[in-house]
């Protein structure tokens, strides 16, 4: 008899969508500004670097890999789950 069409439903739109909630939840964390007037995004803070006649390299490379990091630990503890959910919609059977 097998599955009814209500659980299969389920199990393939849960398998499918969960990598693309994982990506939105990693772009809403850490790329968007939080509502509060006095935060900005990533973008925007690295101007605080740039002067009128001068731009701090140094300093901007230095903020622009402390903003990567945490963006690299949460990939590695979901990176299982990202794999996971794409290959389940491209394996047949």
């Amino acid at each position: 008899m097998g599955v009814p069409l209500w659980a299969f439903s389920r199990t393939m739109s849960c398998t499918v969508a969960r990598p693309p909630a994982a990506i939105t939840g990693m772009f809403t964390a850490f790329v968007t500004s939080p509502p509060s007037s006095a935060a900005s995004t990533f973008p925007v803070g690295l101007l605080a670097f740039v002067s009128k006649f001068s731009v701090d390299f140094g300093q901007m490379m230095a903020a622009g890999v402390l903003a990567l990091l945490p963006v690299c630990v949460f990939f590695v503890f979901i990176q299982r789950h990202l794999v996971q959910g794409l290959t389940a919609g491209a394996v047949k059977g």
